[in-house]
Parts: C-alpha cells; sequence; structure tokens
C-alpha cells in the first residue's frame, strides 16, 4: 500500500509555492493541512479559494495535533489499530503456547515470522515541509513517530526563497511580506 502524502500548510510563501507546484502537477500531495492557529486571513482570502480551484484537498485543522487528525482522517489509524490487534493476537499464542510446554526457540520462531507478517509495512504517512534551500539547517531526518517520514519537496528541487517568490509572482498570487514592515493586503489577483 502506497503511503499517504500530507503536506503542513503554513502561511509562509514556501508554503504557496508547493500550493501552486502542486496544482502544476509537480508535487502530489494528497491532503493540505492548514492550523488555525495560525494568521487565517491569507488562508481564507486566497490559499483555500486557488486550491479548490486547482482541485487541492486543503483542509483547516482547527489546532488539532497533526498526528491525531491523519490517524482519524486517513487509513492509517485503521491500519495501526489492526496492527495492535494482530499483535496481541500473536502474544497470546506465544503465552498460551509457553503455558503448554513449548518450547522457547519455537515460540521465538513463531512470533518472529507473525510479526513479519503482521506488521504494516512503513512509513504510513510522508509529510511534505516548506523548507526551501536557504533553511537547510532546520531539516532533520526523525519524524519523531515509526509511520511516517519527513518530505522537503522544495529541497529536492532545489529551489530558495527567491525562486518561490518568483513561482507565487508568475501565477499572479501576491506575495505575503512575511518580516517586511507590514504584511500587505494579501488577495489573490485572479487566475493561477
Amino acid at each position: 500500500m502506497e503511503s499517504v502524502k500530507v503536506f503542513l500548510y503554513k502561511n509562509r510563501v514556501q508554503s504557496v509555492a508547493c500550493l501552486i507546484l502542486n496544482a502544476q502537477g509537480k508535487l502530489h500531495y494528497d491532503y493540505w493541512l492548514h492550523n488555525a492557529t495560525q494568521d487565517n486571513k491569507y488562508f481564507q482570502q486566497a490559499a483555500i479559494h486557488y486550491a479548490q480551484a486547482n482541485g487541492i484537498n486543503l483542509i483547516e485543522t482547527h489546532n488539532q495535533n497533526i498526528d491525531r487528525w491523519i490517524r482519524k482522517n486517513t487509513h492509517v489509524g485503521s491500519m495501526l489499530q489492526q496492527e495492535r490487534n494482530m499483535m496481541q493476537w500473536v502474544e497470546n499464542i506465544a503465552r498460551h503456547a509457553e503455558k503448554i510446554g513449548v518450547p522457547n526457540d519455537e515460540i521465538y520462531e513463531f512470533t518472529t515470522r507473525a510479526e513479519q507478517i503482521v506488521i504494516v509495512p512503513r512509513p504510513l504517512v510522508t509529510v511534505g515541509l516548506d523548507l526551501s534551500t536557504d533553511e537547510l539547517h532546520r531539516t532533520r531526518t526523525c519524524s519523531g513517530t515509526a509511520w511516517k517520514v519527513l518530505d522537503y519537496p522544495l529541497i529536492e528541487l532545489e529551489y530558495s526563497r527567491q525562486d518561490c517568490i518568483k513561482i507565487v509572482e508568475d501565477a499572479r498570487l501576491q506575495v505575503q511580506g512575511e518580516k517586511q514592515e507590514q504584511c500587505r493586503e494579501i488577495i489573490m489577483k485572479g487566475g493561477g
């Protein structure tokens, strides 16, 4: 089974560029998750409309834990639950076998083979992050859970923040002035 691809969308020019690249077919993510605790002006006025117009599944998670959202709203949660249930079954058989005197090496062989069959292939989820080549120092390899892996599409494509600004401008979306004196009004200029 192929892993679910989820992108963690933020109100940064890099995320907007990734959204545009996805619409252009250069990236492929199943879900785009936006945490509602962030500033929602851009999200509500431009990003959500752009995503809908381009068939992208951009979802506001309303401050919900992202891992919990993934487990609840994708096949991942049911697969992990099935794996837990099967492992419990294997452990029960092993305990019973031990009680009735089955040799330890046979129990070990049974549980090892059963685990190879029962354990769901990893990773189940690929999580895309919006870091560009000027942010290499912020990347990490460990996702914190065995069932997901981190993905840095802008770094893989060798795009800098300036490249992202150009992608956004070329798509005729106004760039959010992140660290400029004041953020400009962010609205779609139409098309994309």
